[in-house]
């Protein structure tokens, strides 16, 4: 009996591997599944991210909770609406993240062009707990993301790349203590805190890289747009000054 409270007391305080280093072991360790697609077509999309980790049998999964968070390099083309975020972790949306953004700039400006962008890097938390099927660690997010204008081209589209991200993982017992806090830096701890850890091994993490064709205004059709345009605009002048001097009459 007092050996089985003093397992159980070990596990509480996150120990149930004999040593704190040997959990973040098993972190660094495990390799992880990440899958991305984008949702939606056009300048307003949607990036889906899956995340799953196969542990070892022996993890007591009902003593942790562990939640995901992700590293991104956003290229100067895409941007992330920080309100549109906000409102969705107001709603209580399902896969819904908390975005922040890292660096000195405390805000995206979402009217600006391409050419007169540039890259940010952001961090992303899961909203919810992952989940556990056993000692199988999964869960889902969706990113709603846009597509800055581009500078008029002969080309109909241009390729932009999204590169593939950082995933980070933190772990809690029952007592809100972090099983995976440490001393040591990495892109995670140093974006976050030190109680979460970068995920090593990911399966081919290469072909998580995205390509997104975003649409170009054609410059052959620059003199087709502009006399269309002013027609346009001559018409509508002319009826309304037509409809102000007849009101004027009446």
């Amino acid at each position: 009996m007092k050996l089985f409270a003093a397992l159980l007391l070990l596990c509480h305080t996150g120990l149930c591997f004999g040593s704190f280093d040997s959990l973040l072991d098993i972190v660094q360790e495990t390799e992880f599944s990440v899958e991305r697609r984008v949702l939606k077509a056009g300048f307003h999309r949607s990036l889906e991210v899956s995340i799953s980790g196969q542990f070892p049998e022996s993890l007591d999964s009902k003593l942790l909770k562990c939640r995901f968070g992700l590293v991104q390099t956003l290229p100067a083309t895409m941007y992330i609406d920080i309100d549109e975020i906000s409102d969705m972790i107001r709603l209580d949306v399902p896969g819904a993240v908390n975005v922040s953004l890292l660096g000195e700039k405390n805000y995206i400006d979402v009217e600006r062009p391409t050419d007169a962008s540039s890259a940010h890097e952001v961090v992303m938390i899961f909203k919810d707990h992952a989940q556990w099927n056993a000692s199988l660690l999964f869960d889902r997010a969706v990113v709603p993301f846009h597509l800055r204008y581009q500078s008029p081209g002969m080309e109909l589209y241009r390729k932009a790349t999204l590169p593939s991200p950082t995933v980070c993982l933190m772990c809690h017992n029952e007592d809100k203590k972090s099983v995976l806090a440490h001393t040591s830096f990495d892109r995670c701890s140093d974006a976050m805190s030190a109680d979460w850890e970068a995920v090593n091994k990911i399966l081919d993490p290469h072909s998580n890289e995205i390509q997104i064709s975003v649409p170009v205004g054609e410059l052959k059709r620059k003199n087709t747009v502009e006399f269309v345009t002013l027609g346009i605009t001559s018409m509508g002048s002319i009826l309304l000054t037509y409809k102000m001097i007849k009101m004027k009459t009446l």
